[in-house]
């Protein structure tokens, strides 16, 4: 993310903002402001999304994907989700999703 965020003045810097800045679509794994944000604000977080190609980036998206993937079969625990992928982790939790997430991605097609 570094390199792609380079010197660009549309990024907002992941240091200076709050947990709950971003939000995560399930099962999509795309990612979006927060609803609670709007003006300037909000087209500064869709313009780091565009910049980080955070969306766009099948990769990242698929690694997202992956996180849950592998959480949902039981290949890591909860507790080392929120150590490696801390933000996936966030908003399972956030959204309530920790009982039906294996439900939600039950059908292996959307890979």
């Amino acid at each position: 993310m570094n390199a792609k965020k380079r010197d660009y003045t549309d990024v907002v810097d992941p240091f200076e903002i709050q947990a709950d800045t971003f939000i995560l679509l399930f099962p999509a794994m795309l990612v979006k402001p927060n609803p609670r944000f709007s003006g300037a604000e909000k087209k500064s977080l869709w313009d780091t999304i565009k910049r980080l190609d955070l969306n766009a980036d099948e990769s990242l998206v698929k690694a997202r994907l992956r996180w849950v993937l592998d959480y949902c079969d039981g290949h890591i625990s909860f507790a080392y989700l929120q150590g490696k992928a801390p933000f996936i982790a966030a908003e399972i939790q956030r959204q309530g999703l920790l009982a039906s997430l294996q439900i939600l991605f039950a059908r292996r097609s959307i890979i």
